[in-house]
Formats: structure tokens, C-alpha cells, sequence
């Protein structure tokens, strides 16, 4: 038997995309034990059923679904600092939405730019955000509704930080 954590961990997802699987698949296993607010699975039949369903993360559609929920950004940016942080860029989410950006902090002194991409979608309005870069590399959190992070490589003259304010069209 297994719990929908195992299942998670097996199918390599989150333990809530196995509760949604439990919703809304028809054909998902029934519990074979436990509680209600704690199901035990079959483990041979919850294999079966993810390998019948490999593309499941994509509503079987890998192609056209790449991100369902529509929490995936890329782009390019370019920031450069002297204590006073100037930046802009463009981030393109996967519904085709373009959104250029301005940013302006305090940081460190440097330049950056290159691509990125984040774990959540590109919306219009202010977030504030703190980033460091060092190398080819810089990653950086954002206040942008759920916290999103993200990650890129570019140019970097020379190690950095910098906290921000960012204005999204």
C-alpha cells in the first residue's frame, strides 16, 4: 500500500496534483485502506494507472501543454548598479503575453543582463524583488503574487546584489 505522498514522490510530483488526480480522474485507483482524510492505495495499481498516464502533468498533452497552469515566464533583463539599481527587460509567458519591465534600488555596484526564466507567470504591476549574480549566474525572489524565483545566466561584470522595486506592464 501507499499513501498519496509515496504516489507523489513515485510519479515525481506534488502530493496536491495526486489530490487533484483523485478528483477529477475518474479512473484513478480507489483506496484500498486508511482514513478518509489519510487514503492508503494499491502501490501496484497506482503505477499501473500513472503508467497508463504518463503526460498527466500536461493534461495528457505535452505538446500543447507544457504548463498548464500557466506559471512559467522566460525573458532577458539587464540591470546596472552604482549603490542606485536601474533595470529593464521583457518576460514572455507561455499564453504568448509579452510584458516589458522597469526596475529601480539600491545594490551593489555592477551591470548584468542575459535570459531568465521563472517559476510564475509575468503580471502587470509592482513587486518588490532582491536578486544577487555572481559569474554567468544570478537568481532572484519575487513578492509578485504567490512568491515566485527564478534563474538566469548572461553577463555579469562582478558579483552583485540588489533589492528593487519593479513595475511590470
Amino acid at each position: 500500500m501507499a499513501t498519496g505522498s509515496e504516489i507523489a514522490r513515485i510519479a515525481g510530483v506534488t502530493r496536491a496534483a495526486v489530490s487533484n488526480w483523485r478528483r477529477r480522474r475518474e479512473d484513478f485507483p480507489a483506496p484500498v485502506g486508511g482514513r478518509a482524510d489519510s487514503p492508503l492505495f494499491g502501490l501496484a495499481e497506482a503505477r499501473a494507472w500513472y503508467g497508463r498516464n504518463p503526460y498527466l502533468y500536461a493534461e495528457g498533452d505535452p505538446v500543447n501543454r507544457i504548463d498548464p497552469d500557466g506559471l512559467v515566464s522566460t525573458g532577458f533583463s539587464g540591470e546596472a548598479c552604482s549603490y542606485l539599481c536601474i533595470g529593464g527587460g521583457l518576460s514572455f509567458n507561455d499564453d504568448g503575453s509579452i510584458h516589458p519591465s522597469l526596475s529601480v534600488g539600491a545594490g551593489t555596484s555592477g551591470a548584468s543582463g542575459g535570459v531568465e526564466a521563472s517559476a510564475g507567470d509575468a503580471n502587470s504591476g509592482a513587486t518588490g524583488e532582491w536578486e544577487c549574480s555572481a559569474g554567468y549566474y544570478w537568481a532572484w525572489v519575487s513578492s509578485q503574487g504567490d512568491t515566485a524565483a527564478g534563474a538566469g545566466t548572461g553577463y555579469v561584470s562582478n558579483p552583485m546584489c540588489s533589492a528593487k522595486v519593479k513595475y511590470t506592464w
